[in-house]
């Protein structure tokens, strides 16, 4: 039986390498995955078997994407705590929708268009935006609460 040979690309270039170099260089890249991109990522984590989505919110963040959702940052003189109410109150307002109402909102607002999330339901364009307006009635009606 003839050995597997490993490689690893340095500098574009082909090198031929023990396994162990091998397995090290993968687990160092994927460590480098993670802390670059994986920690900052949100995403939902779909278990099709049970037809359950769980929305992974980012461990970290960075102020350039903070920016570009539109982020608003308090004034040095500003109320912390009143930034922190409104905060609570949202939370609690979006625990009382429903489990598919707030994947509905975290896909939107994780910056799917509504046909995009019309196409991964399978359902209309027109169904998405009017179902929209209605959890933001809802989110509406329990925030004024």
């Amino acid at each position: 039986m003839s050995e597997k040979n490993y490689y690893i690309y340095i500098n574009g270039s082909k090198v031929a390498v023990s396994k162990e170099l091998c397995d090290y260089d993968l687990r160092s890249e994927r460590k480098i995955t993670y802390a670059e991109v994986d920690r900052k990522t949100e995403r939902f984590k779909v278990d099709k078997e049970n037809l359950k989505a769980e929305f992974i919110p980012s461990l970290e963040d960075s102020l350039d994407r903070l920016s570009e959702i539109g982020e608003q940052f308090a004034e040095k003189d500003s109320d912390f705590s009143s930034h922190a109410d409104m905060r609570v109150d949202l939370r609690r307002a979006l625990e009382r929708l429903s489990h598919n109402e707030r994947e509905l909102i975290y896909k939107l607002f994780l910056c799917q268009t509504e046909r995009e999330v019309a196409d991964e339901l399978g359902i209309y364009h027109n169904a998405v935006h009017k179902k929209k307006l209605a959890i933001w009635a809802k989110l509406h009606k329990y925030l004024k609460n």
